[in-house]
């Protein structure tokens, strides 16, 4: 998607309606049918989620949340392909 048409979406209020998880992918379904997606080990907290921990979720204008694993998913910055950061867990010995 260029830059324009991610500007078009958010312009035009195209909104998220529904969520697939696939061992692969986040994909998000817009109300007019298009989707975007990210790798789902991009978000580490959703991948390592139980099945209906994932399926837990509700729908916002510019966000999905689930509120049983306390995270979400910003949809412009999946528009925009950005990566996001988590903070690195440090174990000690």
């Amino acid at each position: 998607m260029t830059q324009k048409s991610e500007m078009n979406l958010l312009q035009n209020n195209r909104r998220p309606t529904h969520v697939t998880i696939t061992t692969s992918d986040v994909i998000i379904t817009l109300d007019d049918g298009s989707k975007i997606s990210n790798p789902i080990d991009w978000h580490p907290w959703l991948r390592d989620a139980s099945s209906e921990q994932q399926q837990d979720y509700k729908v916002y204008a510019f966000a999905i949340y689930w509120q049983q694993l306390d995270e979400g998913l910003d949809i412009e910055g999946m528009l925009r392909g950005i990566r996001p950061r988590y903070p690195q867990l440090t174990t000690e010995d």
